[in-house]
């Protein structure tokens, strides 16, 4: 990955919808360079996606982080079964006294419940922690290259 390939990708960050176009005239390429790139990195699997950023506190969803301690010879199949629940954001394998964190977002406490619930059903889950998050200060899914 060189420096047109990093300047790429943090115009992507920043408005992913602006054309190939655009995205040359703010680098300094031609359009046809930023296209080659971007089919590049997408084939290479370093943009997975593109996605909006939500304020998920106008859509009236509640944000829990969950902490879970796992049987590790299951961790496969329980995170399976989680990423099967639509309310689930993010998934991580951590180091520490949990071997999961979780973002979810749903619709107020009576949605958390039940998907708290499902989870602590899950095979090989031995205890399940949640918080509940009050505001979000600060959120982005970028990371400057």
């Amino acid at each position: 990955m060189d420096e047109i390939d990093r300047s790429i990708l943090n115009v992507l960050q920043d408005n992913s919808r602006l054309s190939f176009r655009k995205i040359a005239q703010k680098i300094g390429v031609t359009a046809a360079t930023v296209s080659a790139r971007v089919s590049d990195l997408e084939s290479r699997g370093i943009i997975k996606k593109y996605t909006v950023l939500l304020d998920y506190d106008q859509l009236d969803k509640e944000t829990l982080l969950i902490t879970l301690d796992a049987d590790l010879s299951q961790i496969d199949d329980i995170v399976q079964a989680m990423v099967g629940l639509p309310e689930i954001c993010c998934i991580l394998r951590v180091t520490g006294n949990f071997d999961l964190v979780a973002l979810m977002r749903c619709d107020g406490h009576r949605g958390a419940r039940t998907v708290l619930n499902s989870i602590k059903s899950i095979p090989g889950v031995r205890m399940v922690n949640s918080q509940m998050v009050l505001q979000t200060l600060q959120e982005t899914l970028c990371v400057k290259m």
